[in-house]
């Protein structure tokens, strides 16, 4: 049957072996290696698509009507390699939108081989493809097979992003989850900064993308060495046994007290012990009884489990997280929020004032902003809830945006009020950015916490169709904007306002202990299962005792 009444749950199993010890802070420290890693790239890329700047042969508006050339002060990149200016300019834009579009079927899809397989694996997996789609790409001859490259990546780069995610969390105590999201947001803040200041130094993009390929290289045998997620064993495997051997690992890595209790789901077994009672010492009560029912796990060795009862563990798929209706509503409101912060970050990034002329230190400028915003938000969330963040930074996000809009369209009569006006304007669209960070963050963390580990990586990769709908609607919403004159400021500044009030639905979850099963298969450990197919193994007396002592907080008198 399963045990509900003297478990444990991981939550407190974490606590126990130590949630924010040594394990933890080396964890924290790959993960954020690999996403800085990863950020390495997006800079990467964003760069080598910078569009050449053109001469022309003679004085016109528009240089791809006459006799141009590539200005030789143009960067050497990818787009002028291969002349992605006039009629071709628009594969900067398809090369972009391909990249997002694998990005979200890459977290889709690895998330649910994440669910079902592990974080470890596809950690594992995704580095070593993401070097190779890296390697391929530098040998690009055309636009159209760097195009696929940038998706292939962009795919890989999408698992590593959201199983990292729950890979981290899933180890860390309730008290500092917040704490180690936001270092390895902080860490992809600063592997855009990096990477900025690299470009100044290496403007060959190849040269990027071949130490980014071996970074992500020499990533890997660190992975391995790193223990799979206990949660993930437990909630999606079954696996009890390998779960506590991973608990105590840490535990001793931590030097902490060995784990020794039951989890919450265990499969347990009872079984009858008979006890010799002296009249002496024993009252000559009818009722009382001289038999003792101990429940032991079976990952204790005590039960071996045969391969038809490790068929019954409940894998879910997409499709669950419409049927659950613990889930389902409260799912359907952080991917539409995630839509919109999708489709916002898309083009706010088109808006980002430009500080300096200079691409790289002005790239280097937004990275510190988002820094900035990825710290500001960690600090403010240990002070107010997930909900009243996400209510802020939405908010705050349309407003800026807004406002922006109202300072670029006033018109101005002298040169100092106008500069007035620009400076304002640069400083709004500065903290619409912080607030879209801010935002991304929120919802990451939320989504880890909300949802248990049974569906975690479902929940995430749901997320990837967001982003998917939201690469492939972009291009339609400038034209849209462009048609019908209304500047994007105000259509994303709207949008965001309406996800600030859609954020009022959903419910809080700060210091609230992470869940490892749905509330309906709660429901199905309550009672009790057949245990026809488990095989009992025959056990000496002494090895019976030895099991007891361990366990007499979970016998029970009758």
């Amino acid at each position: 049957m399963r045990n509900s009444l003297y478990s444990v749950s991981f939550e407190d199993a974490i606590q126990t072996i130590g949630g924010h010890h040594r394990y933890q802070k080396l964890l924290v420290a790959l993960v954020s290696g690999i996403w800085a890693i990863q950020a390495f790239f997006i800079i990467s890329l964003k760069f080598s698509l910078i569009s050449p700047t053109l001469e022309c042969s003679v004085n016109s508006d528009d240089c791809c009507k006459t006799i141009y050339k590539i200005a030789e002060t143009s960067p050497y990149n990818a787009a002028r390699e291969w002349d992605l200016v006039c009629d071709d300019k628009y594969k900067i834009d398809l090369i972009n939108v391909c990249f997002y579009a694998g990005l979200g079927i890459g977290i889709f899809l690895l998330s649910w081989l994440a669910n079902a397989w592990g974080r470890k694996p596809v950690i594992f997996t995704c580095l070593i493809c993401a070097a190779v789609s890296l390697i391929a790409a530098c040998l690009s001859v055309s636009a159209e097979f760097f195009m696929g490259c940038c998706m292939a990546i962009g795919f890989f780069i999408g698992g590593i992003y959201m199983t990292c995610l729950a890979y981290l969390i899933e180890a860390v105590s309730i008290k500092f989850r917040g704490l180690y999201t936001g270092a390895i947001f902080v860490a992809w803040g600063c592997g855009m900064l990096l990477m900025s200041l690299f470009s100044l130094l290496v403007d060959s993009w190849r040269i990027q993308f071949i130490v980014i390929a071996f970074f992500d290289i020499s990533m890997t045998p660190i992975v391995f060495k790193f223990h799979e997620s206990p949660r993930f064993l437990a909630a999606n495997r079954g696996k009890y046994s390998k779960a506590r051997y991973i608990l105590n690992n840490i535990a001793h890595i931590n030097s902490q007290q060995p784990f020794v209790e039951m989890l919450e789901g265990e499969k347990v077994i009872g079984y009858q012990e008979d006890h010799s009672i002296s009249t002496s010492s024993q009252p000559s009560d009818s009722t009382q009884s001289s038999r003792k029912y101990s429940f032991i796990p079976i990952s204790k060795g005590i039960v071996s489990v045969t391969e038809a009862e490790l068929k019954n563990v409940k894998h879910y798929s997409y499709i669950d997280l419409c049927r659950l209706q613990s889930v389902r509503a409260e799912y359907a409101i952080i991917f539409m929020l995630f839509f919109l912060l999708g489709l916002s970050d898309l083009t706010d990034s088109q808006l980002a004032p430009s500080y300096l002329e200079n691409n790289y230190i002005n790239q280097s400028i937004i990275s510190a902003i988002e820094i900035l915003a990825y710290a500001g938000t960690v600090f403010s969330l240990g002070k107010m809830g997930r909900q009243v963040g996400l209510l802020i930074t939405f908010g705050i996000t349309g407003l800026s945006l807004l406002i922006a809009l109202a300072f670029s369209q006033n018109k101005c009569s002298t040169n100092a009020f106008c500069a007035i006006n620009t400076y304002v304007s640069k400083l709004l669209l500065s903290i619409s950015r912080l607030g879209i960070c801010g935002s991304k963050l929120i919802i990451l963390i939320m989504i880890n916490e909300k949802f248990p580990t049974s569906i975690r990586s479902l929940s995430l990769g749901g997320l990837g169709v967001a982003i998917i709908a939201a690469s492939l609607l972009y291009p339609q919403t400038i034209i849209f904007f462009a048609k019908s004159k209304m500047s994007p400021m105000l259509g994303i500044g709207i949008l965001m306002l309406f996800g600030s009030v859609i954020s009022c639905m959903v419910t809080e979850t700060k210091d609230k202990p992470m869940e490892d099963y749905v509330e309906e298969e709660k429901e199905e450990m309550k009672n009790p299962v057949d245990i026809s197919n488990l095989e009992i193994q025959p056990a000496e007396n002494n090895s019976l005792n030895h099991q007891n002592e361990n366990f007499q907080q979970l016998n029970e008198e009758q």
